[in-house]
């Protein structure tokens, strides 16, 4: 679960004029996500090392426990690809509240470039999600 708090570090900083709560809210809801993820995903101490740091490791897990959050939360689709802003039916199930539905969608905006990329793990989107990892870390600085 540490990798979420690295995942929702990147999302507090996009947030940064955010609330507080509004923050946390958040937060809670990629931590959820990330439970069904970690058991078949699993990921070492190392990984959480190196997200803890700003990196993305290069093990398969990390990327694939990454996309199998983002599925959860409605931000990738069955084949591994980000949805694009105007397609977040999944995701306004999980986000409710308007502030963060917009967030969402700046920073799908930004990082929709991932789906451009050649990537060769298929439909799995563990690449893509390590693609999308590095478009957050480089948006939130």
């Amino acid at each position: 679960m540490e990798y979420l708090a690295v995942l929702l570090a990147l999302a507090t900083t996009a947030m940064a004029n955010d609330t507080a709560e509004n923050v946390a809210t958040l937060q809670a809801k990629f931590v959820t996500a990330g439970e069904a993820c970690i058991e078949e995903y699993p990921i070492s101490g190392e990984d959480i090392t190196l997200f803890k740091s700003g990196q993305f490791p290069d093990s398969e897990h990390a990327g694939c426990f990454s996309a199998c959050v983002l599925r959860n939360i409605g931000l990738f689709d069955d084949k591994g690809s980000l949805y694009q802003p105007d397609n977040l039916e999944k995701a306004t199930e999980i986000f409710n509240e308007e502030k963060e539905i917009e967030t969402i969608k700046e920073l799908i905006s930004t990082c929709a470039k991932v789906n451009e990329e050649t990537v060769t793990d298929g439909e799995k989107g563990c690449e893509r999600a390590k693609l999308l990892f590095h478009c957050f870390v480089e948006n939130s600085k």
